[in-house]
Order: structure tokens, then C-alpha cells, then sequence
């Protein structure tokens, strides 16, 4: 398989046949767009709808929440802080992230500290004709 990495490209020859190519995967891409959307604005409209009569609009109720209050998305919450208390930790997590309050894992890189005896490293190299050519630069490393 000497040729694989030609067999990953597209066969154009042609200006006209990149033009075309370029619309179509533009126009998809505003399709795919347009469905993403359209279903972020329908989640929007079915999360902020009220909650049907039921057990678990009772249960929010009891929670000190006026009727009005209480919609698809309070449920949806109620039942992650359900799941949460009762042990669930991508349920706590979730509740974390929605609150804004999810931990970042922070990498903090220091540089090792190092002693570098500068004339052992003299030593090491090979000698120079003319001394004036070795340059040597002491960096502290905190």
C-alpha cells in the first residue's frame, strides 16, 4: 500500500470541479446548522413548559415552589438532585457543571530545579581555538 495516502484524497482536476465541491459542503454545512438550531430551540420549548400534574409535580411543590415555578426543567433538575443525594456522582457532577461551579483540572508545570556546575560542562566540550567563542549564560531555574 505505498499509494495510501493518495487513495485519502479527493480526485479533482479541475477549478470548477473544487468550486462545486466547496459549495456542496458549504450548503450541507448550513443544513446542519440550521437542524442544530431548530433542535436547541425546541429543547428551550419543551424544557420551559409546565410540568403536568403528577407525583413529581407534587414532589417539587413540597420543596417550597410556587406553581408557576414548576416547568420540565425544574423536574429535570429535581430528578439529577434526586439521583445525587441518593449517590450518583455523574448526576452531582452534572448539577456541578449546570451551576457552574465544575472543578477544571489545572496542570501547573514547573521547571526542576537543577545545579549546573558550569565548569563541568566546560570540561565536557571539545576545546575551542579561540576562548571568545564560548559564551556561557547562567539562567537561575526558580
Amino acid at each position: 500500500m505505498a499509494n495510501s495516502l493518495d487513495n485519502l484524497r479527493p480526485n479533482i482536476t479541475t477549478t470548477e470541479q473544487a468550486q462545486l465541491l466547496g459549495r456542496k459542503g458549504g450548503l450541507a454545512s448550513v443544513e446542519s446548522k440550521r437542524r442544530k438550531k431548530t433542535m436547541r430551540e425546541n429543547a428551550e420549548l419543551l424544557l420551559s413548559l409546565p410540568l403536568q400534574e403528577g407525583k413529581l409535580k407534587e414532589q417539587i411543590k413540597k420543596l417550597g415552589l410556587e406553581d408557576d415555578e414548576v416547568t420540565n426543567q425544574m423536574a429535570v433538575m429535581v430528578s439529577l438532585f434526586q439521583k445525587a443525594l441518593s449517590g450518583d456522582v455523574n448526576a452531582f457532577n452534572s448539577l456541578q457543571a449546570t451551576k457552574g461551579e465544575k472543578p477544571v483540572a489545572e496542570v501547573v508545570l514547573t521547571p526542576k530545579k537543577t545545579d549546573i556546575d558550569v565548569e563541568e560542562i566546560k570540561k565536557r566540550l571539545p576545546p575551542v581555538v579561540n576562548e571568545k567563542e564560548i559564551v556561557v549564560v547562567e539562567k537561575d531555574v526558580q
